[in-house]
């Protein structure tokens, strides 16, 4: 008899979590997505946009840093 409840028992347990991952499956399921091209072309127009503000592209200004280490004051 215990036996029977042990199995009894363990699957419960076994559903219960199969009915978690059938949850999650469905959840994720329902999420929209969108193609890969469609991504790739919207990043890709993005990174046109925001061309002229992208340091790596064209680099620092001319300005010089004002953060940068000044030169030490000399005492003679």
């Amino acid at each position: 008899m215990r036996s029977f409840f042990f199995v009894s028992r363990k699957n419960i347990s076994i559903m219960s979590n199969m009915e978690k991952i059938v949850r999650q499956l469905r959840t994720e399921a329902d999420i929209n997505r969108i193609k890969v091209s469609v991504a790739c072309k919207d990043l890709i127009q993005y990174c046109q946009n925001h061309e002229h503000k992208d340091v790596l592209v064209h680099g620092f200004g001319k300005n010089p840093n004002p953060h940068a280490a000044q030169k030490p004051c000399v005492l003679i």
